[in-house]
């Protein structure tokens, strides 16, 4: 899932993880498959990555959440 620019609503905002809050900036949902390598394997990787990939961009990670299935 990703929200990119500015959002339609306020509802939509209200609802935004990090709130973005110009054309420029996204939040970016991953979803991992079950039995997955380690998460902080690739975080580390992203943060490595990304900025060589888009130099002057800034990239941040959201604490890790576990979902629950019920």
């Amino acid at each position: 899932m990703s929200n990119i620019g500015l959002t339609v609503s306020g509802i939509n905002m209200a609802y935004n993880n990090s709130g973005t809050i110009g054309i420029g900036d996204a939040d970016i949902l991953i979803s991992l498959k079950p039995k997955h390598a380690p998460t902080d394997g690739y975080i580390k990787s992203m943060r490595e990555k990304l900025p060589q990939q888009f130099p002057g961009t800034t990239f941040a990670f959201l604490p890790l959440i576990s979902s629950v299935r019920f």
